[in-house]
Order: C-alpha cells, then sequence, then structure tokens
C-alpha cells in the first residue's frame, strides 16, 4: 500500500477544494460566488423584557395586596408602564421589531395593576 492511498475496500480520494493549505490564505469563495458574509445577528431588546417581568410582577403583588388593603406596589406598576413605552420606542426602531410584543404586555399588565391601585385608593 501507498503512503497517501486509502485502505482497500475504499473508494479512491478525490481532490476537490481543499482548506487553506499552509503559506497560503484562505479562498474567498468559489468562482462565480461570493465570499462567505457574517452570521445574520439580531439586536435583543432587554427593556422589553424587563417591562414584561416588572408588569407580570406588579401585576400579582398587587391582586395579593388587594386583600390586605396595601396600594403602596402602584409604584411598581408605573415603572412597568415606563419600561413599555421605552420597549415599545425601541422596538420601532429595530429592523426586526425584537422585543415589540414584550413591551405591549409589560404595558398591558402594568396598566392594570395601576387601574386595580387606583380602585383600591378610591
Amino acid at each position: 500500500m501507498q503512503p497517501n492511498q486509502p485502505p482497500q475496500g475504499y473508494p479512491p480520494q478525490y481532490p476537490g477544494y481543499p482548506g487553506a493549505q499552509p503559506g497560503f490564505p484562505p479562498a474567498a469563495g468559489y468562482p462565480g460566488y461570493p465570499a462567505q458574509q457574517r452570521p445574520f445577528t439580531v439586536e435583543r431588546n432587554p427593556i422589553a423584557t424587563r417591562s414584561l417581568i416588572v408588569g407580570a410582577i406588579a401585576f400579582v403583588v398587587t391582586i395579593v395586596a388587594a386583600f390586605f388593603g396595601y396600594y403602596i406596589v402602584g409604584l411598581l406598576s408605573i415603572l412597568a408602564v415606563v419600561y413599555g413605552i421605552m420597549g415599545l420606542v425601541r422596538a420601532l426602531n429595530l429592523p426586526q421589531r425584537t422585543g415589540l410584543w414584550p413591551s405591549i404586555g409589560g404595558v398591558v399588565l402594568g396598566g392594570l395593576a395601576l387601574l386595580i391601585t387606583i380602585l383600591i385608593i378610591i
């Protein structure tokens, strides 16, 4: 058996487009095709996620606190609405609209918690 030959029973190896050879830069791409581009990245919207989490916490805490007569948790619902509006503004400026629905959810939950707090006070 010769040194660069595959073992018996295997098909012979054909030279194709090998990777980068020592001393040479990697190929830019196959002829007629563009070189590889950077992978597609999605921008994140952490403010929208924060809005949804704070809105859910504010809604649950407001419901629980309503049974005990506390209304100081209304500040948390205001924070959820503010984060939600900030997340909406950012989502509408991103090309993929990342975080649009979590922002809407945070505004809705924060608004419901604020409405319940106002009804408790009145």
